[in-house]
């Protein structure tokens, strides 16, 4: 069921589309949510209308190899202008047009589309998501996704909630996550693919293979998205992420969402993450005998990969 909130942004916004939520100012927690919930809705309006539209002009690469559109800068924008007018003292760290997060006072982390190759492709595996900060820690967590019309999110401390849209003219619908009522079910795995994840791509067919796990995907696109998945309470998402640390738009608002509903992200060895500044593979779940499973898996994958000290 729809909470009070819940139902008054989405009258609001459905109002009077194509503006800004009314916002006089934000002096508790539950206006940042009003404002990130106003925000995802506008933002997943600007994605859905581009998906199925000509995107041949519209995509950029950058340095990386890593492709753009420029909705991606409207919406981290528009994030700016709406807080310079409500809260101008707020720091704003875009993963398009930067910034950082400050360690007093409050910060919003965003990225507008993360897995924009599953935007520019048709895919569904994109999403926007959202971090706020206060005193350089999070405390809340948005993940959208304008292909299903889902929007979760967390208040630390609060349970985590799913949204989701109505698009055949049935009602809006939510939910507390993990979700509740499904039959118990096998290992079932979410293997993020990378250039570099071959052998853990092997080590898991094999698994597969053998039956220790009974279903096995690999559909990339936004790690938000897929940990959001996991907070949903079926699949264990692994992820071999790269050297580099993870930026605060990356995992942080994801995390607390999947820690919200009673799940962690942990490394190798089994200890919780640092959401802000992790490098290295990570698993994430909401079931912690499933989660201890697939790290079990992992290690054993990387321990197969070494190479033989002679005897």
């Amino acid at each position: 069921m729809l909470t009070a909130l819940e139902q008054q942004v989405l009258q609001d916004f459905r109002a009077h589309p194509g503006r800004d939520l009314p916002m006089p100012g934000i002096s508790s927690r539950e206006d940042w949510l009003r404002l990130g919930l106003g925000l995802l809705l506008a933002a997943g309006r600007k994605v859905r209308a581009l998906r199925f539209s000509p995107l041949a002009d519209a995509v950029v690469f950058k340095a990386d190899g890593s492709p753009s559109v420029p909705v991606e800068i409207e919406i981290e924008t528009s994030l700016r202008e709406q807080l310079q007018r409500i809260a101008p003292a707020t720091c704003v760290m875009g993963e398009e047009t930067g910034g950082c997060i400050s360690g007093s006072g409050c910060s919003v982390a965003i990225d507008p589309v993360d897995g924009t190759w599953a935007l520019v492709n048709r895919s569904e595996t994109h999403a926007t998501s959202l971090a706020f900060f206060e005193q350089g820690r999070v405390f809340l967590g948005m993940v959208a996704n304008a292909a299903t019309g889902e929007i979760a999110y967390a208040l630390e401390g609060g349970p985590a909630r799913l949204l989701q849209l109505a698009c055949f003219a049935e009602p809006d619908a939510a939910y507390d996550l993990p979700l509740v009522g499904r039959p118990a079910q096998p290992l079932l795995v979410n293997l993020h693919p990378a250039r570099t994840a071959g052998r853990f791509v092997d080590g898991f067919v094999e698994a597969w293979g053998r039956r220790e796990i009974a279903m096995l995907k690999s559909p990339g696109g936004s790690p938000a998205w897929a940990l959001l998945e996991a907070a949903k309470g079926s699949f264990v998402y692994v992820n071999r992420w790269s050297a580099q640390a993870c930026a605060p738009y990356d995992l942080a608002g994801s995390i607390l969402l999947l820690r919200c509903a009673g799940g962690e992200a942990v490394g190798l060895d089994g200890q919780a993450i640092d959401a802000y500044s992790h490098r290295g593979p990570f698993i994430a779940g909401v079931d912690a005998d499933a989660v201890a499973a697939v790290v079990a898996i992992c290690r054993r994958i990387d321990q197969d990969g070494q190479p033989q000290r002679p005897g």
